[in-house]
């Protein structure tokens, strides 16, 4: 079963995470200590998790020290290149993770 771990306001990401049927949680921070309570509350691994956010440096890279996959929220193509998904909607994510394609 997957799990997202979404780092923005809860209204934005509500009927598109209730359309596919997974369950969120939701913080500010983006620190391991922060990544483990959410594990915890879900009690999901980090194996079967995609932290997605906005920001590399905050939210990929946080994430990937907390041992959970993560992809970019990047709608103005401002991370081409970076080394993971980066997704211009989250209907494009929705999409991946109902179809299998989503890789951390």
């Amino acid at each position: 079963m997957w799990y997202l771990a979404l780092n923005r306001p809860r209204s934005a990401m509500t009927a598109t995470v209730a359309r596919i049927g997974i369950p969120m949680i939701m913080w500010r921070a983006c620190s391991p200590v922060f990544f483990r309570i959410a594990l915890d509350g879900m009690a999901a691994s980090p194996a079967t998790t995609l932290h997605v956010g906005d920001l590399y440096h905050v939210d990929v890279v946080g994430a990937r020290a907390a041992g959970l996959r993560a992809a970019l929220l990047d709608p103005a193509s401002l991370y081409e290149g970076a080394d993971c998904p980066r997704y211009a909607t989250l209907a494009d994510l929705a999409e991946d993770v109902v179809r299998g394609r989503v890789e951390g």
